[in-house]
């Protein structure tokens, strides 16, 4: 888990709902998050996770079936 504060008030001025959050804050927030990925998946491991038992079998729909599927449904 990571947790990342950032402040990102240019003009000093706290609670006048103008703060920098498209043009400074979402995109070091996104490369950050995308330097912290890249490192992860090349990290060796002296543990590798078992995360098989999260896997879900789900049901196949049978190919005879003529009902409409969820997507296909108008709402």
């Amino acid at each position: 888990m990571l947790s990342v504060v950032i402040y990102v008030n240019a003009d000093g001025i706290l609670n006048d709902n103008k703060y920098e959050y498209d043009e400074t804050g979402y995109p070091f927030l996104y490369q950050l998050g995308q330097l912290i990925y890249r490192y992860e998946l090349q990290r060796p491991r002296n543990h590798k996770p078992d995360l098989s038992r999260f896997n879900i079998k789900y049901e196949k729909r049978d190919p005879n079936d003529k009902r409409r599927e969820i997507r296909e449904v108008d709402n």
